[in-house]
């Protein structure tokens, strides 16, 4: 029978190639994209509440507000509304053309969202909801998040006394910043444990991509 069972498997081996995969299954994939865009969309316009009003949310039209950039996205300082007192905070928005929250990109905002609500510890920054306003053709949402003093590039490349390679000939000067880098470098380790023990992995670990809280 294991013999039988063995010549089974061999006789049957995909003998396809790549191509010709890809060629049956590309369309397939597309399709089943597509629908689960369309899943997404209806849920984010029709079957969910918002945390916040964008309209309501003071600084994200202000340019000078903007205190972060990348390729998909931009990040404003803002003030937001909370029991009757305006708390500060970052608010990410999609750059063009993820600007809109359309069939195409709302799978992909809702994973994104998603992975925000479920890392919740110590070290790793709070989200606080997400913020909506209705326009033509989708959504503009947006990300609402603690706002942090400043990157770790800010702290230790930037600043010489946070800095242990500024001191070789300053053994006092050294001991003080190492402690201050080794206190934050315990951080970071405990934050990425955060996110192991979620199931995550970060994929872009570097210094200004390491936020402090104005809380240290």
């Amino acid at each position: 029978m294991h013999v039988a069972n063995s010549f089974q498997v061999k006789e049957t081996r995909d003998a396809r190639s790549t191509d010709e995969i890809l060629q049956m299954y590309e369309p397939q994939s597309r399709d089943i994209n597509r629908f689960l865009g369309q899943l997404a969309m209806f849920h984010l316009t029709e079957m969910r509440g918002y945390e916040y009003d964008l309209d309501s949310i003071i600084g994200w039209r202000d340019t000078t507000s903007r205190i972060g950039e990348g390729s998909f996205g931009e990040v404003y300082r803002v003030q937001v509304q909370g029991k009757g007192t305006e708390t500060p905070a970052a608010l990410k928005l999609g750059v063009y053309p993820y600007d809109i929250t359309t069939t195409e990109t709302a799978w992909d905002f809702l994973k994104e969202e998603d992975n925000l609500r479920k890392l919740q510890g110590e070290h790793i920054v709070e989200y606080y909801g997400t913020a909506c306003r209705r326009e033509g053709g989708g959504l503009r949402l947006g990300l609402v998040m603690e706002l942090c003093d400043g990157t770790l590039g800010d702290r230790i490349v930037g600043n010489r006394n946070h800095n242990p390679a500024w001191w070789g000939a300053d053994p006092e000067k050294q001991a003080a910043a190492f402690s201050y880098t080794q206190n934050l470098a315990v951080q970071l380790c405990e934050g990425l444990k955060t996110i192991h023990d979620a199931g995550y992995i970060h994929k872009d670990l570097k210094v200004i991509n390491i936020l402090e809280s104005l809380m240290n």
